[in-house]
């Protein structure tokens, strides 16, 4: 990478514009579901609850016409993931660069459970 200070912001702005498109996505299923008093907790256990409900033809609480477009929702959620996992390769690689103190690695079941 060269020492132009651009190329090393542009993998933290393009992460930063997947997940606020994720959390979109997200909220949309939410609340699309939510006007048929179908919700689920936070996180993303709770997502995965709401699309297993769209993916379930027999439960009658969801209109076909809302359990396709909220069923296109989820599959936009699930597609991108691939770009996200490749970029993240770069973005962490980025980490190094960081001043000292700042601690932008995602939190693993270890840091967690201790």
């Amino acid at each position: 990478m060269s020492d132009n200070p651009l190329p090393k912001k542009s993998p933290h702005r393009t992460r930063h514009l997947f997940i606020r498109q994720q959390t979109a996505v997200i909220n949309a299923i939410r609340a699309h579901l939510a006007e048929f008093g179908i919700v689920a907790p936070v996180g993303r256990n709770g997502v995965e609850q709401l699309l297993g409900v769209v993916a379930d033809s027999g439960d009658k609480r969801l209109p076909d016409v809302a359990r396709a477009c909220v069923a296109a929702l989820g599959a936009q959620l699930r597609t991108p993931s691939g770009y996200r996992t490749g970029l993240d390769v770069i973005y962490w690689a980025e980490i190094p660069d960081f001043p000292p103190g700042v601690n932008l690695r995602p939190l693993t079941n270890l840091d967690m459970h201790g």
